[in-house]
């Protein structure tokens, strides 16, 4: 199945320094690595857009056309 994930936003920053990623298109990773390179602790959200086409895809319920 062909399908999107495709992250829109974020809000994300350390608790400990206030530091905010700069980009929200690879903002998990960075957080991550500020977490462990400074052992801070790093909270927030991601907000993905997820599509799913099942189109192109065979029928397997209904005995696969």
């Amino acid at each position: 199945m062909k399908y999107t994930y495709s992250p829109i936003h974020q809000n994300i920053k350390c608790n400990d320094c206030g530091w905010e990623p700069k980009s929200y298109k690879n903002a998990q990773a960075t957080a991550s690595i500020h977490a462990r390179k400074y052992r801070h602790d790093v909270e927030g959200e991601l907000g993905i857009a997820i599509g799913y086409y099942g189109k192109d895809e065979p029928d397997t319920q209904a005995g696969g056309k």
